[in-house]
């Protein structure tokens, strides 16, 4: 058994490492559209055109098909996804696939206050997410304990998933948790398949079938407390048969306690990647695999 970790850290995010990606920072164009997302939004309409009228879930948002160049903002609160999606055809599905599945060209931003005092923010820029803390959580049913591993088993393989879609693809502003990558897609065992996704990757999934690429551009968001078997408890970038491309950017993110625990020593990594950029991210040097080291 072989367990890496990435070491707590404080976050620190400079300034001039937000023109990193300024072109995602400018305010939204005409003929876009913002759809809001806000629990506690009293309606009696939720059509997310409002804080008033916001969806109540993030999947409410994500299933009115938005188009590229929309913008989603999302309230402060704990989101769980709902719709199932596997990024190879032969996985098998279940519930533990339910995931938020970023849609091409959309950016989603977490980090506002929404109907709460001080909220009904107007501009992007008015939001905090170091203090509205926005989570997507893999803890479908709730019931995660600490001391009981069991607990983990019927959490959200990948709590949010990139499949092929382009680098004007944003999340930004929010801290994804308790994802837990467990090879279900090809038996019990996960070392009868270790090329499995469902073995990468417990907090983003990052995939690009034959021939495509997957570049979107993750912005002050913090992984913490996932975990996989083979490699990327935080995330992982897995591309099929591509060389080259446009990189994915984690800029001004924290991988805190993210874990890897399986046999593979070779690809045991908080998080795996390769063809990314990282800008004022709080994480070890990487190591020639694309992963991070082992700190106690």
């Amino acid at each position: 058994m072989m367990e890496t970790r990435i070491q707590r850290g404080r976050r620190s995010w400079p300034a001039w490492a937000t023109l990193a990606l300024p072109a995602l920072l400018c305010a939204t164009g005409v003929g876009q559209t913002i759809r809001r997302v806000d629990p506690s939004a009293q309606g009696p309409v939720h059509n997310g055109n409002s804080w008033p009228t916001a969806f109540l879930t993030l999947q409410d948002a994500l299933d009115q098909a938005p188009a590229a160049g929309d913008e989603i903002w999302v309230a402060a609160g704990t989101y769980m996804p709902s719709v199932e999606h596997c990024v190879v055809t032969n996985c098998m599905t279940m519930s533990e696939h339910k995931t938020f599945l970023l849609p091409d060209g959309v950016g989603i931003y977490g980090g506002f206050l929404g109907n709460a005092p001080g909220g009904g923010e107007t501009l992007r820029s008015q939001r905090d997410p170091e203090r509205n803390v926005t989570i997507l959580s893999g803890d479908l049913l709730g019931d995660d304990d600490p001391a009981d591993s069991g607990t983990l088993d019927d959490n959200a393989v990948h709590v949010v998933t990139a499949d092929s879609v382009s680098d004007t693809t944003v999340l930004s502003g929010f801290t994804i948790t308790a994802g837990h990558a467990k090879g279900i897609g090809c038996g019990a065992n996960p070392n009868e398949c270790p090329d499995d996704p469902d073995n990468f990757a417990g907090g983003l999934l990052v995939y690009a079938g034959s021939g495509q690429t997957s570049s979107p551009q993750i912005t002050r968001c913090v992984f913490i407390d996932n975990t996989a078997p083979f490699g990327g408890g935080a995330t992982a970038i897995l591309w099929l048969n591509v060389t080259a491309g446009p990189p994915t950017r984690f800029v001004n993110c924290d991988f805190l306690d993210n874990s890897v625990k399986g046999t593979d020593t070779a690809e045991g990594c908080a998080a795996c990647i390769a063809g990314l950029r990282l800008a004022a991210s709080r994480v070890p040097q990487p190591l020639p695999k694309g992963g991070f080291p082992s700190v106690p």
